[in-house]
């Protein structure tokens, strides 16, 4: 084994260790969760941008059937204009 599998391997190991049990509710640990595994898979975190294609708690309008609008956020949004690279996180991201 090479030292950069060993140092990925032990990556893994300790982002699995942190996470491992952890009982804190996902709304509070959802986000750290996110950014700490995107930077382990070496894959952009979330940010906010003008365009907002790849953020946390993206406002998303849905019509309603009686002609009202309701507005909810997602827990992570990823446009499809956003590299599939990037995509690896908004895959297993808790919503």
């Amino acid at each position: 084994m090479n030292s950069s599998t060993a140092r990925a391997k032990a990556d893994i190991e300790a982002f699995v260790t942190r996470w491992t049990g952890v009982t804190a509710s996902e709304i509070s640990t959802s986000q750290s969760f996110i950014i700490e595994l995107c930077e382990l898979l070496d894959v952009p975190r979330p940010h906010p941008t003008p365009e907002r294609d790849y953020m946390f708690e993206r406002p998303i309008t849905f019509q309603n059937g009686d002609g009202s609008t309701s507005e909810v956020h997602s827990g992570l949004a990823m446009s499809t204009s956003v590299s599939t690279r990037s995509a690896a996180c908004s895959v297993i991201a808790p919503t």
